[in-house]
């Protein structure tokens, strides 16, 4: 008993570890109190997920991969508070010649299709700049973004051998458009007016250009691709395959010389493979719902049957 005693008083004698030290935050005397301030919102260069980097404030969309900014900061943009951190700004209005015309941003160029998009990025310009693309359409939501994408696409492909290097890394779409960018900082909208897309004087422009824009985004990626590549590509395909002539004839009559002349079920299983249930007449099987095992044919002295 005793010792059990002394050994309890043993161990409440032992000193208590000291807690840890508080951590305090520090501002270095090397940041001005400015760039101090404005760490927080990306004022300079910072690296996302994915190690890009964005010179301007911007935020995350689930409608796709690339960043919005609000009209608030476009502008700061335009006032030249980020200058310091790319070469050139490009403002693209993907809106329609007539909206365009009606009331832009100032600065902003107006590229309404893919062909004057490609024109304009990939023929003639100086990709050794650091240059900072912002999208936008009357709201944002479907020409806009369409076309930064299309960007991106056409800049992942000049850049396949060079992944993840981007001649564009720093694209944006402006949150809202036009339309919230408008009714926010009209003064600095050239002309200071609104025309909406709907506008009832362009109507049929309207039509046969949306109809032209739509059908650019739909059409097959095969159709995009280089003649000389599709021919090259053809011709390789057709050389690895040795193509026979086929016959007019039946199912039946193409197989009847290949069928056992013992009369001994022919399990075609290797050649012919799983047909969807929903392309054949119902019938009893064990096999998955989704599937039907492949026919057996037979042959007997004066017919062909097949069973299931």
């Amino acid at each position: 008993m005793s010792t059990k005693v002394c050994r309890s008083a043993e161990v409440s004698d032992m000193p208590l570890p000291s807690p840890p030290h508080k951590l305090r935050k520090t501002q270095s005397m090397c940041l001005s109190r400015e760039e101090f301030l404005f760490s927080d919102v990306c004022k300079r260069a910072t690296l996302d997920a994915h190690g890009q980097q964005h010179s301007i404030p911007c935020f995350d969309s689930k409608e796709d991969t690339l960043k919005r900014i609000c009209p608030e900061t476009l502008q700061r943009v335009l006032s030249g508070e980020f200058e310091q951190a790319y070469e050139q700004l490009v403002v693209v209005d993907c809106r329609f010649p007539y909206e365009y015309a009606g009331g832009h941003i100032k600065g902003a160029i107006n590229l309404s299709s893919k062909d004057e998009l490609e024109k304009h990025f990939l023929n003639n310009f100086e990709f050794s700049k650091r240059t900072v693309i912002i999208f936008h359409c009357e709201y944002s939501s479907q020409r806009g973004p369409r076309m930064a994408l299309h960007l991106r696409s056409r800049d992942r492909e000049l850049n396949a051998t060079e992944y993840p290097n981007l001649f564009f890394p720093e694209l944006y779409i402006l949150d809202g458009g036009y339309r919230n960018f408008y009714f926010q900082a009209k003064q600095l909208c050239i002309p200071q007016n609104y025309v909406e897309m709907n506008d009832e004087q362009h109507m049929l422009e309207c039509k046969s250009r949306m109809m032209h824009f739509k059908e650019s985004f739909s059409s097959r990626r095969s159709k995009s691709r280089s003649p000389s590549w599709s021919q090259s590509k053809s011709s390789e395909c057709h050389s690895l395959l040795d193509r026979q002539p086929v016959r007019r004839a039946s199912l039946l009559t193409r197989l009847r010389p290949s069928l056992s002349s013992s009369g001994q079920p022919l399990n075609l299983a290797p050649m012919i493979p799983l047909i969807p249930r929903r392309h054949l007449p119902r019938m009893m099987t064990n096999e998955p719902e989704n599937v039907v095992a492949a026919p057996v044919l037979s042959q007997t002295p004066n017919s062909i049957y097949i069973s299931p």
